[in-house]
């Protein structure tokens, strides 16, 4: 199926044939589908993996700590480690 084939047939899925809409509301239907359509999520990074991870972990180790504290602590723990991966390729 070709992706203006799958676009339409997802489009009249979510359509209500019976139902009168309006401009704005037509446009919102057609932006939704066309995003699940065309646009597919990324992949995350290796950094987004990393920050996910580390933040779980430094809020067990920090509970009274904010969001912003923490994604602080997270990104310097991301920079350590990759100045660390650095220096191990050197020797």
């Amino acid at each position: 199926m070709t992706t203006t084939s799958e676009f339409i047939t997802n489009f009249s899925l979510v359509i209500d044939y019976n139902k009168e809409y309006t401009r704005t509301e037509l446009s919102k239907l057609l932006t939704t589908v066309y995003n699940k359509t065309y646009k597919k999520k990324k992949e995350p990074s290796k950094y987004n993996l990393y920050i996910k991870e580390n933040i779980i972990n430094l809020k067990k180790e920090f509970p009274d700590k904010n969001g912003k504290e923490l994604m602080k602590m997270a990104s310097d723990n991301w920079k350590v480690e990759k100045v660390a991966e650095e220096i191990k390729k050197l020797f």
